[in-house]
């Protein structure tokens, strides 16, 4: 991309207790293991394996606002489930993820990682930039929280670099950093601000259209 050129029309753990604003440890969905929401643009992983407890292809989960039927498992991590959806209504493919914690954890935590999941699913609502992935709908499925969020392929800045395997451009570097400054702004400037603290090139996002910062994780 030679210049900063149009943003990203389209296209996120829980607060920290020395912020008073509400903080996102932000990975891309399929980083898996961050603490917190242990959802694109995404590196898939093996998409034919499906364990008993997931979401089997074709079933139908309903939600608020629309049905999705459950097309492949995209990731799992330590706090929940990332599907690629197909929505009902139009045909349109999205992310879900689903709050299914791993492991033997206490009723406290469980109520613990429920309420993060919820207050910065919430959060991630409330929030419009072109940088910014859109949330279609929240609502419990078999009594598991549920986010839809836009489906968007994608690479990694990471990722990028990795296959290039030299640096890039300097007006590529200027372009992306342009749009990252943007959305960083968009987003410090939210009342209360929102202070994101995991900004590294495994959690930014590279579309044809641009620069896409992921700040959901499972």
């Amino acid at each position: 991309m030679a210049s900063a050129g149009p943003l990203v029309r389209r296209w996120p753990a829980g607060p920290s207790p020395s912020f008073s604003a509400p903080n996102l440890c932000a990975r891309p969905w399929y980083n898996l293991g961050c603490p917190g929401y242990a959802a694109h643009r995404y590196s898939y992983l093996n998409q034919n394996v499906i364990t008993l407890d997931l979401l089997p292809p074709n079933t139908i989960v309903r939600g608020a606002a629309d049905s999705y039927v459950v097309l492949n498992l995209i990731g799992r991590g330590g706090m929940g489930a990332v599907y690629r959806v197909r929505r009902m209504s139009d045909s349109t493919i999205w992310a879900l993820k689903e709050m299914r914690p791993q492991g033997d954890l206490s009723a406290e935590e469980v109520a613990e990682n429920r309420k993060l999941f919820l207050q910065e699913a919430e959060l991630l609502r409330s929030l419009s930039f072109p940088n910014l992935p859109v949330v279609a709908d929240l609502f419990e499925y078999e009594g598991r929280p549920t986010l839809v969020m836009e489906f968007v392929p994608g690479q990694t800045l990471e990722a990028r670099l990795h296959e290039a395997n030299a640096p890039l451009l300097e007006q590529q570097v200027v372009a992306y950093g342009v749009q990252l400054c943007r959305v960083l702004h968009y987003l410090h400037t939210r009342q209360p601000p929102i202070v994101y603290r995991d900004l590294k090139p495994s959690n930014i996002m590279l579309t044809p259209e641009g620069v896409l910062l992921s700040l959901i994780h499972i």
